[in-house]
């Protein structure tokens, strides 16, 4: 097993790749929404390294235990609630919220130690079932707003239809005394307006802003569409419906290409072993999980509901749930952000790491959970990274090859029923056995990329987990939470970065990027060594396109013997080879004209796959075995093939350097344990 960590300290490199994500928040000046804390817990040294995962289901009560929104509170459900209940009367709202609550108790937070550490920070100023229906009402609210009708606007009146909107919201939440930053923030929640003339409205609208838009606008329906336009530009009144008849007729996702609520573990706990008397080759990471829902995650990652009317116009219950979110922050601030070790030795390194996290874990009330990220290469060594969707979370990043949510099968999901194969997680919660990632990691694969087999079993880099450092912010400005474990890992595909390519488009998932790319990293040690590589890589290349190289060499051969007779001074051996060349192309002249033909077709086709080289980035690199210089690992220096015009030396040349890359975190780390395993194997 190579060491990754050989010749680097694993608190300097988290040093350093914390330094480098700090760097790409900055530049961005994205400091409000982006992940800008992320640390390496532990990784596999020269012990082989195991992550698994352990439910906690020691007792009946924990089986039947979800941690937040239970699953059987979906999309449908609420969709259902808003066509049958006034949901945009505050205080209706909340009565229907709290019925649910008692006679479905949809929302739990358990008697761990996480809610008895909550009561104590709060001098048990709030019962649990009080923040538990809240956090409903919140759940509710949020839901909401990935669902919504489409209205269309005439284009030429886009900028008129914002400025309407805007000021509707502006005029109810100044009254409030709500900062102009805030209100800002808040709009995205309700609506949305593209230059197509699509107005989006999102969410449950109170009835004070129903009012105000019923008044300005008209919406009729024509040609199965729904149209808005100005009421004092409208002289037909038939067909007039309001935007609340439009939303129970029509309300459905808008906000994004897929949603559910999906199970997912939450982490309780992590157990680090290392040197078991089974086995002294292997490094044992159990984490000790339970059950919780994507709603709840998006919940919490979204503290914006927070200022919906709903919450701020009812009594104390926006001072409650901003009590309940500064917990959180006060939390990370003290267990997460705390300085690195100094110790020298990667275990006590992992172990203080550990036991730092766990301490977190113990007392929080976020839902931690875990993510499975790999580094896939393909059969020409390309490490593919994709660029995300503008309508995905964290769009225009670059994320790792494969990168998703672990998730456990649950009879409470219909999603689970009626999606793709790809979409049926493999983690079972109810199994009495340790429970693997590696099936999770292949499924995300096979959705993102249509990458089904690989070269060999997947490889375990480690384990991370990152988060969106808000200190320094009041809970007012906070637009962003995150906090959740990243399961590293790599393998090799048998297909080639083309073919990658090709796939991508046409898997499950390929609406999450916009396209894939790929990174060649060729590191050495030395000239011979880079000489022998490229040597190696020029016979292997032969051997597997021989019949492009056999068609190459009989046409330069041919080529050069007609070079030879019209340069040559001497004219009888012109003569000579001349005709001999004449009795040549009239006893093969039909079998070069086929090779003429071939290498025309072959380099048409070399020039067609221009779009392949655009994606394609190469970074040569000469390292020092015995020093590692840390901060190149994170750093892509990229340069890529010119591919503007036609000459064909354009293609290669690697002279294009690229602008700075949108890496997320996870990428970035992942990068970097790409670049320590190849300079692991260099001799």
């Amino acid at each position: 097993m190579n060491n990754l960590f050989k010749n680097i300290k694993l608190s300097d490199f988290n040093r350093q790749l914390d330094c480098m994500v700090k760097k790409d928040v900055h530049e961005r000046n994205e400091k409000q929404t982006v992940v800008n804390n992320i640390r390496l817990l532990a990784a596999s040294d020269t012990s082989k390294l195991s992550v698994t995962i352990k439910p906690d289901n020691n007792n009946v009560e924990k089986k039947d235990f979800y941690f937040g929104l239970h699953p059987s509170f979906d999309e449908e459900k609420l969709i259902t609630l808003f066509n049958n209940i006034n949901l945009h009367e505050g205080d209706n709202f909340w009565k229907i919220v709290e019925s649910n609550q008692k006679e479905h108790n949809y929302f739990s937070l358990g008697t761990g130690s996480d809610w008895q550490s909550f009561e104590n920070y709060s001098n048990n100023k709030f019962s649990k079932e009080c923040i538990e229906t809240l956090l409903l009402g919140r759940s509710i609210l949020r839901m909401a707003t990935h669902l919504g009708i489409e209205l269309i606007a005439n284009k030429g009146d886009i900028k008129l239809f914002s400025d309407s909107l805007n000021e509707i919201w502006q005029k109810i939440y100044r009254k409030l005394n709500i900062e102009q930053s805030v209100i800002q923030n808040i709009l995205d929640t309700y609506y949305k307006i593209d230059n197509s003339g699509v107005i989006k409205i999102l969410g449950i609208w109170p009835e004070e802003a129903l009012k105000i838009f019923d008044e300005t606008f008209q919406i009729t329906y024509r040609d199965s569409k729904y149209i808005v336009s100005f009421k004092n530009r409208c002289q037909n009144k038939y067909n007039e419906y309001s935007l609340n008849d439009v939303q129970k007729l029509n309300l459905h996702l808008v906000d994004g290409s897929i949603y559910y609520s999906g199970v997912l573990p939450r982490t309780l706990e992590i157990n680090y072993l290392k040197n078991h008397t089974g086995s002294n080759n292997i490094k044992y990471i159990s984490m000790i999980v339970q059950r919780t829902t994507y709603a709840t995650v998006d919940m919490l990652d979204n503290p914006l509901s927070l200022f919906h009317l709903h919450i701020i116009n009812s009594s104390n219950y926006y001072d409650i749930l901003k009590k309940f979110d500064e917990y959180e922050d006060n939390l990370q601030k003290v267990f997460l952000y705390k300085n690195y070790s100094n110790e020298t030795s990667q275990s006590k390194t992992e172990q203080e790491e550990i036991r730092r996290v766990n301490q977190y874990l113990k007392k929080s009330l976020n839902t931690h959970g875990i993510a499975v990220s790999a580094n896939i290469v393909t059969q020409d060594d390309y490490l593919i990274i994709g660029k995300r969707d503008p309508y995905a979370i964290d769009n225009g990043e670059y994320y790792p090859s494969a990168n998703g949510q672990a998730e456990f099968v649950d009879e409470n999901v219909q999603f689970y029923q009626m999606s793709v194969y790809e979409d049926l997680p493999t983690l079972n919660y109810d199994s009495s056995m340790r429970l693997d990632l590696n099936y999770e990691i292949q499924r995300e694969a096979l959705a993102e990329l249509g990458i089904g087999v690989f070269k060999h079993g997947w490889n375990y880099y480690g384990l991370s987990y990152l988060s969106i450092n808000n200190l320094g912010k009041n809970t007012e400005e906070i637009t962003k939470r995150r906090m959740h474990f990243n399961v590293l890992t790599s393998n090799q595909t048998r297909q080639n970065f083309a073919e990658v390519v090709e796939s991508q488009k046409y898997a499950t998932e390929s609406f999450e990027s916009i396209h894939v790319e790929g990174i060649k990293l060729n590191l050495y040690s030395s000239i011979g060594n880079k000489f022998k590589d490229k040597l190696r890589k020029f016979v292997d290349y032969c051997y597997q396109n021989m019949g492009i190289a056999t068609i190459i060499i009989v046409l330069i051969s041919t080529i050069f013997s007609l070079l030879m007779t019209f340069l040559s001074d001497d004219k009888l051996y012109n003569k000579f080879i001349f005709e001999n060349v004449v009795n040549e192309w009239n006893s093969s002249g039909f079998e070069f004209i086929i090779t003429i033909l071939i290498l025309i077709f072959l380099i048409s086709r070399f020039i067609s796959d221009k779009e392949i080289w655009k994606l394609k980035i190469v970074r040569n690199k000469r390292v020092n075995t015995d020093r590692t210089k840390i901060y190149e690992m994170f750093e892509i220096k990229e340069q890529r093939h010119k591919n503007n015009g036609w000459k064909l030396n354009k293609y290669f040349k690697p002279e294009k350097k690229l602008p700075s890359k949108r890496l997320n975190p996870v990428t970035r780390l992942l990068y970097a344990l790409h670049y320590l395993e190849k300079s692991s194997r260099l001799k």
